[in-house]
Parts: C-alpha cells; sequence; structure tokens
C-alpha cells in the first residue's frame, strides 16, 4: 500500500479530504483496515506489516479464519501487509479479490511454502 497525497496533505487539502485527524488517524494521513478471508478449514498463521509482525484481529466466521489489520500511511509512505495462512489440506489455491473502488488493482503473491 502507497500513499500518494502530497508532502503537505494536511495543510494543503480541506478537512473533508483529511479527516481533521478523527479515529486515530493523523490529518493528511489515510487510515484503513484491510481484511483477508482464507478458505475453509485454514488456520490463521499471523500478519506482518514490512516484515515485522503486526497486531491484527483474528476471528474464525462460518468456518472461515478472517484476519484485519490497521494500516496508517503518512504521505509518501509505503507499507507491504502479508496475510499468513495454513490451509488444512495440500493443493493449489486461487485467491479473490474484493475491494473497494481504487486507482490500481493490488497485487497478490500465492507461496505454495512447504512444511518440514
Amino acid at each position: 500500500m502507497r500513499s500518494d497525497a502530497p508532502a503537505d496533505a494536511a495543510d494543503a487539502l480541506p478537512g473533508d479530504v483529511t479527516g481533521r485527524g478523527l479515529f486515530g488517524t493523523g490529518v493528511g494521513d489515510i487510515g484503513t483496515s484491510v481484511s483477508v478471508s482464507a478458505p475453509p478449514g485454514s488456520f490463521a498463521g499471523g500478519v506482518t506489516k514490512d516484515g515485522a509482525p503486526a497486531l491484527s484481529v483474528d476471528v474464525a466466521d462460518d468456518g472461515r479464519f478472517v484476519s484485519l489489520v490497521r494500516v496508517n500511511l503518512s504521505p509518501g509512505e509505503v507499507n507491504v501487509v502479508d496475510f499468513h495462512f495454513t490451509m488444512a489440506a495440500p493443493g493449489a489455491i486461487s485467491p479473490v479479490i474484493v475491494t473497494t473502488p481504487m486507482l490500481n488493482a493490488p497485487g497478490i503473491t500465492v507461496d505454495s511454502g512447504v512444511c518440514g
């Protein structure tokens, strides 16, 4: 995730755009929550942000683990968020991404890592 907001977004953009610093997001920053739902029978394996463990909320919803992480981006900042799951059975998976409207499509990588 990347913020292309101008460096002076806090001053250059109106409060309706910057959010006025409400809900824990700094004025001019972008604050969003990202959640990933895994296939039934899988297990949550944690979330990393820029390679470091990230605080996440992990819940089971109708047999699927869902992990959610909060991301705050200041102007020009880039964060790489990785969601890790362990699948209950071997085999290929085909991720499906559902997002709110975005300017650019998000990139997806699937690691078919092996244990042992």
